[in-house]
């Protein structure tokens, strides 16, 4: 987290020459493909852990459910493509094995197994409605 802070700190709290050193983008990147395109902090774990269980679509490295998991809450995470299996997942390419153990599911395939979980989808990708807006457009088992 001390990491994300300073790259997320307005460029005039760094020292002179950090910016070019640093390259900002590319930092990014390679935050994003490690850990997960938006990382939460205390309070937004807390949020989710009051709507446990917990079925995170789309999960890439499974970093929130990971994260949720050491707080207690009782998560599952799933993605279409989990990093590191035979099918490549190009959001996160780098070599380093997610945080937990990924179930290889589509998102309306995890919600209809997992009808009795509250669905997390953290940033899914904006052109792909497989991912968000059909998984929460289908119908599952639950009752409501």
């Amino acid at each position: 987290m001390d990491l994300v802070q300073l790259l997320g700190a307005p460029s005039w709290r760094l020292p002179p020459g950090v910016l070019a050193v640093l390259d900002l983008p590319r930092r990014r990147r390679e935050l994003a493909a490690l850990f997960s395109w938006a990382i939460p902090n205390q309070d937004a774990i807390d949020t989710v852990a009051r709507h446990a269980p917990i079925v995170e679509c789309g999960a890439g490295m499974a970093y929130w459910s990971a994260l949720l998991r050491a707080s207690g809450v009782d998560a599952i995470a799933c993605d279409v493509r989990p990093p590191g299996g035979r099918v490549p997942n190009p959001f996160h390419p780098v070599a380093h094995r997610p945080w937990m153990t990924v179930e290889p599911a589509a998102s309306v395939s995890a919600t209809r197994q997992h009808s009795a979980r509250t669905m997390l989808l953290s940033w899914p990708p904006y052109d792909d409605d497989d991912a968000s807006y059909s998984a929460l457009r289908a119908p599952t088992r639950a009752r409501w």
